[in-house]
């Protein structure tokens, strides 16, 4: 049996988020009934077969952040008032076979320049590179689209590439392009992690919930597995704009007085203690 409970956040778009848990709800109706004490929540979906849960929400009213703390409070005392953890693991897509094939003959492309004997082909094997990665970058955004309703900004990209193909500098442009719009997709995105610790007050009316962000990896290990994706990241304005987890909780700590409300019947709600 687990000693901790486990929320992996695996996918988040505005209005909805998905969730795996490390741990099978013991009644969804219960669990429904307790999360939707908060105004803002619409349709929740649960799988037992992969263990996710899929939230909609109004976030002018509540915030995936107070969504997911409410979510870690809930199963917490449900399971006998187990620490949690909560991870930020968005999935990241699979590059697909025209992706990889428009990689392979990128590459080939970039390393005929270093053989002279080959030159003659050359020309057409950048050509086929630009085309086959102008061709995938777009497939990869369209699919985007059907699936989440918008694509990452990399995609526009493409247009560069264009460009630079009508001026017979297509291949450098290539391999920035595939770079940007499937180097992601390679590295491991950066691990974050928060920790929750629920207790009950000594006048019995009160949880008290201790939140840190320590992870317990050795930190050169760490760092070796996270360093590509940290540059790539920095490079690529991958995080440019975004919050860190730890941030929001203090947010929906600030904007709560640091009291956490509506969960049972509890006077005082929940103490939050952000270290």
């Amino acid at each position: 049996m687990n000693r901790k409970i486990h929320l992996s956040i695996m996918h988040s778009l505005p209005g909805r988020i998905r969730i795996r848990l490390s741990n099978q709800l013991r009644s969804l109706k219960e669990f429904n009934q307790k999360l939707k004490l908060h105004p803002g929540l619409g349709n929740i979906r649960y799988s037992d077969v992969s263990q996710t849960l899929t939230v909609e929400l109004d976030e002018s009213v509540i915030t995936q952040a107070e969504l997911l703390l409410r979510i870690a409070l809930i199963l917490s005392i449900e399971q006998g008032m187990k620490p949690v953890s909560i991870s930020f693991q968005e999935e990241r897509e699979e590059i697909d076979s025209a992706g990889y094939f428009s990689g392979f003959i990128l590459t080939a492309a970039l390393i005929s320049r270093l053989i002279p004997g080959i030159r003659g082909i050359r020309p057409a094997l950048e050509l086929l590179a630009s085309g086959s990665t102008a061709y995938s970058v777009l497939k990869h955004g369209l699919e985007e689209v059907r699936e989440k309703g918008s694509f990452d900004p990399e995609v526009i990209s493409v247009f560069y590439l264009l460009t630079a193909m009508a001026r017979g500098k297509g291949v450098n442009a290539a391999a920035l392009t595939w770079a940007t719009s499937f180097g992601r997709h390679l590295v491991k995105p950066l691990p974050e992690q928060i920790n929750l610790k629920l207790t009950k007050s000594q006048d019995e009316d009160n949880y008290e919930i201790e939140i840190d962000n320590h992870n317990q990896q050795n930190f050169l290990s760490l760092g070796l597995r996270t360093l590509p994706a940290m540059v790539f990241d920095m490079l690529t304005g991958g995080m440019v704009g975004k919050e860190t987890l730890i941030k929001q909780i203090k947010h929906v700590s600030e904007q709560h007085h640091s009291i956490i409300e509506g969960l049972t019947d509890l006077k005082k709600g929940f103490t939050l203690k952000i270290q």
